[in-house]
């Protein structure tokens, strides 16, 4: 686990203190999750799944000054953007888990 540069503690850490639960099994693969969040703002077929309100302040500064360098997002201001790649993955993570205990059933009920 990955510590924050504010404490000797890791992020899932800091939040269990706080009885906040968090999955560690989330893919944290930047450029997968920026990959997902696009595709929850639009989707194929052009349609939003994510919505954000104006008084997400912070989130809204941070995407507007978004910067990338040498194929990468440069890791300054940045903190918002990954809890929402942070959550759209745990989303999907939990999408997945879902779909495959209904074909475990599906599979269960037609055998």
């Amino acid at each position: 686990m990955s510590k924050n540069l504010n404490s000797n503690k890791s992020v899932v850490e800091q939040l269990l203190n706080y009885k906040i639960r968090a999955n560690t099994k989330v893919n944290k693969n930047i450029l997968e999750g920026i990959h997902e969040v696009k595709n929850y703002i639009k989707d194929g077929e052009g349609k939003s799944r994510l919505f954000i309100f104006k008084n997400c302040v912070n989130l809204i500064r941070e995407i507007k000054s978004y910067a990338w360098g040498d194929d990468k997002p440069l890791k300054t201001n940045d903190h918002s953007m990954d809890e929402l790649r942070y959550y759209i993955m745990s989303l999907k993570l939990r999408l997945q888990r879902n779909y495959i205990s209904i074909l475990i059933m599906v599979n269960f009920v037609s055998t």
